[in-house]
């Protein structure tokens, strides 16, 4: 009986120390599970963190040692854990967390202080642009392009939050001072070599200049023939003189002939543009007619044009037709004071409708005062000059037709 009592009892006090040890033990697994999940969600911060870091621009190095301790607390074991004595699970997984939290303390921080010297650094190339540009201006650059640039990083400097921001701007200001300093290097040079040309003076670089504008002065009047561009060239020019004059400070001097032989080489690239190799200037007044060729008088005739009553017209034209020979037909009727009978010829270049080059057998005298002249018709009557054609010697007619080729501009002034 006292036996089965004791064996009783030991049942029971089995069955009360098992339940006991499932309570510990489930009380155990919560609590490990709930120290994993805090040290999962600081493991993710730390993470993020390290992310966010990197992608705002801190450098690499200076984020290894936190990134390599990350990664060894990732491949660090978790310890077994035993029920009743205690789990050391739950600690090991409380010190990851506290770890964890401190690699995203010290990220920060060390974001923070990337953050600081970029934003200095930043703040240091701007000032010196700003500065660079200063120095530039006594040289009449155009800075136009770095101007804009240093306000537009100043801007962006103002919104700047992150390690990329201010080292865009790092990169943009250090590449606008390379570019400006090397303008500044090919300005000053070209300042030396002027000076050396000009014996240091500044009456030797009024001399320089009055030589350059010289040198386009026979371009510009023959652009004039073309365009209004010309006359307006030489009015930019003959400021642009005045200007040079004016300085007294040799270096200054320099800088504006320095600009005036921009716009000497403006009127060049104008005339080669505009200017055609090959032309006929007509001038009425002078009753001549030049044939230019790469900007040279191959030929230089006395004409007859068109008189008070038919005068030639003034403009820039072309020769559209080359007929060889060819004879006139009086577009007026009989009767009319400017009829004329049939009419042959050797050599017409019509330019203006019924108005062009040829020759004219039937005429001794070409030159000034010849379009005030009667000309006989044929039919008892005369007129002053011609019908409105340029009337050319024989032999200016051949050279003519054998040197212009079809579109040759003719000018009449």
């Amino acid at each position: 009986m006292k036996q089965r009592v004791i064996v009783g009892g030991v049942a029971i006090l089995a069955v009360v120390l098992g339940a006991s040890l499932s309570t510990a033990r489930a009380g155990q697994l919560s609590s490990e599970s709930a120290a994993r999940a805090h040290m999962l969600a600081a493991r993710k911060a730390a993470g993020t963190e390290l992310t966010a870091a990197r992608r705002g621009g801190v450098p690499r190095a200076r984020l290894r040692l936190v990134s390599r301790h990350m990664r060894k607390m990732r491949m660090a074991r978790v310890p077994t854990s035993f029920p009743v004595i205690g789990s050391s699970a739950s600690g090991f997984y409380d010190h990851q967390t506290a770890s964890y939290l401190g690699m995203k303390a010290r990220i920060n921080k060390i974001e923070k202080a990337v953050t600081r010297q970029d934003q200095h650094r930043a703040h240091r190339q701007l000032v010196r642009l700003r500065g660079d540009l200063a120095h530039a201006a006594p040289l009449d650059l155009d800075v136009h392009d770095y101007q804009t640039l240093l306000a537009g990083e100043s801007t962006l400097y103002d919104r700047a939050s992150l390690p990329r921001d201010f080292q865009a701007i790092i990169r943009g200001a250090r590449s606008a001072r390379r570019d400006l300093r090397t303008a500044v290097e090919q300005r000053r040079a070209e300042i030396d070599a002027v000076l050396r040309s000009a014996n240091g003076t500044a009456a030797g670089v009024d001399a320089m200049a009055a030589s350059e504008v010289q040198s386009v002065d026979h371009a510009m009047s023959l652009l004039s023939l073309f365009t209004s561009r010309g006359e307006q060239y030489r009015s930019t020019l003959s400021g642009a003189l005045s200007t040079v004059d004016a300085q007294t400070d040799t270096t200054r001097a320099v800088v504006t002939e320095l600009h005036l032989r921009d716009d000497v080489a403006t009127v060049q690239v104008d005339y080669a543009r505009t200017v055609p190799d090959k032309f006929v200037l007509v001038s009425t007044e002078d009753q001549t007619a030049r044939m230019y060729q790469g900007g040279d008088v191959v030929l230089l005739t006395p004409v007859t044009t068109g008189g008070p009553e038919l005068p030639t017209d003034h403009g820039v034209f072309h020769i559209y037709e080359k007929i060889s020979p060819f004879t006139f037909h009086s577009p007026w009727p009989q009767g009319s004071p400017y009829y004329y009978p049939p009419t042959p010829i050797q050599y017409w270049m019509p330019f203006d409708q019924a108005e062009g080059l040829h020759d004219a057998s039937w005429r001794s005298d070409f030159g000034p005062g010849s379009n005030l002249a009667p000309t006989d018709l044929g039919t008892g009557r005369t007129i002053l000059g011609t019908h409105g054609c340029v009337n050319l010697p024989p032999a200016a007619a051949q050279f003519v037709w054998d040197w212009a080729p079809l579109g040759t501009a003719v000018v009449v002034v």
